[in-house]
């Protein structure tokens, strides 16, 4: 089975919106030296595998989901807000760990026992929940050394569960990272006709824009997405918007949406081309047009003159949750393609 060790470091490591740059410097630690690697303004990073070909950018993006302290309240409880879609009714009674500018705080999401919610509702709005960190007061608060703005996330906890998955926070779209980590260490010494970038994107989960400097930086001919991607598969799924499953190989997009208000479309030659590629050669890979979530790469197709792109996804459920759970085949199979693709000329 595959070394798990970065992707535990990766998904342990803290990365909220905007504030990715230790996920960043975890990467870079584990490239191989001499390659080129720089930053954009925002923080998205940029690896170069030079070649004389066209220029092929891969995508991942280094955010994770979380909060954002809002207030500090008189009896030294929090008020949050969301930073990208952070579940409200996995909230009560759940753990989090605040990140001030010095320190982690153990935290959790204060919630009333079952004896005295007698004749109330158990669904929760944001502005009715609170985070307990210990303090009595605000002055308390602010001694420790948290201020509005300090964000709180899941806690970091990463683990093999069966034979072949993982559970853990931030799956999406750590495993996306450590896909191209992996790639980077299989084609360093391969022979192949693309000039190749890697880039790691901020603030995914917040914008849809947030992988335009990557664009700008290395002016791609084609852009291949990895991402995480929604299953249908779980025991209370009684209405499946498609058949992805995990374990049933990585996914090649055809469309995603969030509806009444943005899809992305591929480039419809490109993955007809790979789809095919696939099918000759009895490469397992699943179909996914499915509504529900969002990409890195759904704003790309209108940048420059229109630009070519299309997206892998990795199955993950329960996403944006403290549990998500994948397939580590799905993550195998994934790298095993993209090599092909990159080795036989496909893009």
């Amino acid at each position: 089975m595959t070394n798990l060790d970065l992707l535990e470091a990766l998904c342990k490591t803290p990365g909220l919106p905007g504030r990715e740059q230790k996920v960043s410097d975890l990467i870079r630690s584990h490239l191989p030296t001499g390659l080129e690697a720089r930053e954009s303004n925002k923080g998205d990073l940029l690896v170069r595998l030079p070649g004389a070909g066209r220029r092929v950018l891969f995508l991942a993006h280094l955010d994770e989901v979380g909060l954002i302290v809002s207030r500090i309240l008189a009896n030294g409880c929090l008020r949050v807000e969301r930073l990208g879609g952070f579940p409200v009714h996995c909230m009560p009674g759940a753990e989090l760990t605040l990140h001030t500018s010095g320190d982690q705080i153990s935290a959790s999401v204060a919630t009333q026992p079952t004896h005295l919610m007698q004749g109330r509702k158990e669904l929760f709005e944001l502005n009715e929940l609170y985070v307990e960190i210990g303090a009595r007061s605000a002055e308390e608060v602010r001694s420790m050394g948290v201020r509005v703005g300090d964000g709180l996330t899941w806690p970091a906890r990463f683990e093999r569960i069966g034979e072949n998955r993982i559970r853990g926070k931030a799956l999406d779209d750590r495993l996306g990272c450590f896909a191209l980590c992996q790639l980077v260490e299989a084609l360093k010494t391969k022979e192949h006709t693309y000039d190749l970038y890697f880039g790691f994107t901020t603030q995914e989960e917040t914008s849809t824009l947030g992988a335009a400097p990557l664009v700008e930086m290395c002016q791609p001919d084609l852009v291949i997405g990895i991402d995480a991607g929604l299953t249908f598969d779980s025991a209370d799924d009684s209405n499946p918007v498609c058949d992805i499953r995990l374990g049933n190989g990585p996914c090649l997009k055809y469309f995603e949406a969030i509806r009444g208000k943005n899809s992305f479309v591929p480039d419809w030659e490109t993955t007809f081309r790979i789809s095919r590629f696939l099918e000759k050669n009895n490469l397992p890979f699943q179909a996914e047009a499915s509504t529900g979530l969002l990409s890195a790469v759904c704003t790309l197709p209108s940048l420059k003159e229109g630009l070519r792109v299309i997206a892998f996804s990795i199955p993950v459920r329960y996403q944006h949750t403290p549990t998500e759970v994948a397939d580590i085949q799905d993550l195998d199979l994934l790298v095993k393609i993209t090599i092909e693709l990159v080795e036989q000329g496909i893009l």
